[in-house]
């Protein structure tokens, strides 16, 4: 199969480097997870559409242009993509990986990240509508904000995350496991969530932290006093009729995060580095299965093993 052969009508036009037509010349700096991130050559309703998407996160990047990660967003022949049907199927874009760089092919888009000298992408679209382009952009920044988290020895990772009395315990598990359902069980009990879709891992100051990311799940965006807090344990979620706590390993933990990690975790160029961050990670801290009802008996299972860890 050759790549992008799904949504370009001649995959050769796939430009050979980082250049094209800008839409404008306006920009816009998000600051989270690894960030500023840095997006220019927009037009006036792509840099409002982010303004809004990303309200909060928005910012004056106030650092130096070493330090901020840019993405160039260009404009693409509306010709050169396929009308594809996904009545059908599950949508997902088409992912080349090699050494330095990361290729992405999708409805309307396309895309380059770039490893060397400095992490930097460039983002083809013949979107520019607010019913087209929000959903290209999240598409793009999800897989580059991946990278860069697993640049800085950190990873997303498809993942609950619940807090509270100031820690942040991280629940994995496939689709159907509970992990929304444990959210919204977690929020009525008076406990933060930080996310019951994707989450930030990354070590700051020594230890490692969960950080909020404006990607939303079931739940969207919910209310929380701290966009980060220090991780205290890795559990394996699944629904039950009753509340317990079972030994999940270190090895365990780390194969199940290894699934979770979106995208990096299928770039074979990147393997070594994404498993001995979660390597690291699961050696940090407590790793257990969990299993739980809706009676809420589970949340006060997370404090103790904190307590025991100590």
């Amino acid at each position: 199969m050759v790549f992008a052969e799904d949504y370009l009508r001649d995959p050769s036009v796939f430009p050979s480097t980082s250049e094209g037509a800008p839409w404008g010349w306006r920009s816009v700096t998000i600051d989270f997870a690894g960030g500023p991130y840095i997006f220019e050559s927009l037009d006036e309703s792509q840099e409002n559409t982010i303004r809004h998407r990303f309200v909060g996160f928005c910012v004056d990047s106030g650092k130096k242009p070493s330090e901020v990660l840019p993405t160039t967003v260009l404009n693409f022949d509306p010709a050169a993509f396929k009308t594809v049907d996904f009545s059908t199927r599950d949508y997902t874009f088409d992912r080349l990986y090699l050494e330095n760089e990361v290729l992405l092919a999708g409805l309307d888009f396309i895309a380059r990240i770039t490893r060397t000298p400095g992490l930097s992408a460039s983002l083809w679209t013949s979107a520019n509508r607010k019913d087209d382009f929000p959903f290209i952009f999240e598409n793009v920044f999800r897989v580059l904000v991946a990278y860069r988290l697993l640049e800085l020895g950190g990873t997303i990772l498809h993942s609950a995350c619940v807090a509270h009395e100031g820690h942040a315990y991280l629940m994995l598990g496939n689709s159907g496991a509970g992990k929304s359902t444990f959210s919204r069980m977690a929020l009525a009990a008076g406990w933060e969530v930080l996310s019951d879709d994707m989450n930030a891992v990354r070590q700051e100051d020594g230890r490692w932290v969960v950080e909020k990311l404006p990607f939303a799940g079931d739940l969207g965006q919910t209310p929380s006093r701290s966009n980060r807090y220090p991780l205290a344990g890795i559990f394996r979620l699944n629904k039950s009729d009753h509340n317990r706590l079972s030994p999940w390993s270190r090895g365990q933990a780390v194969a199940k995060a290894l699934g979770c990690s979106p995208v990096v975790n299928d770039d074979p160029f990147r393997t070594e580095p994404l498993l001995n961050a979660l390597e690291r990670m699961a050696a940090s801290v407590p790793t257990r299965l969990l299993e739980f009802s809706l009676d809420g008996g589970a949340l006060n299972l997370l404090p103790e093993v904190l307590k025991n860890h100590d």
